[in-house]
């Protein structure tokens, strides 16, 4: 919950939230990491997902796109 301006909770928006949501379709993590702008969740079997700010790269998506809903990290897959 908290501001959510760049999309950082993951719930596929910008809306602000006062109070704590599930994020659907997500594998059972094994660590979650949030920053101001954006987080990073790492998966039980080791797979890595990012949402929110990209615009300096810090998602890991190869580009510079802002993202509102968790997308897994094609390029880590394949060191799990």
């Amino acid at each position: 919950w908290g501001t959510n301006s760049s999309g950082q909770l993951g719930l596929g928006d910008s809306a602000e939230r006062t109070s704590p949501c599930v994020l659907p379709a997500l594998p059972a993590p094994r660590a979650v990491c949030c920053g101001d702008y954006h987080s990073i969740l790492i998966s039980a079997s080791g797979e890595v997902f990012s949402w929110g700010c990209g615009e300096h790269g810090q998602l890991g998506h190869g580009d510079t796109e802002t993202c509102a809903a968790p997308r897994l990290l094609r390029s880590l897959a394949a060191l799990r």
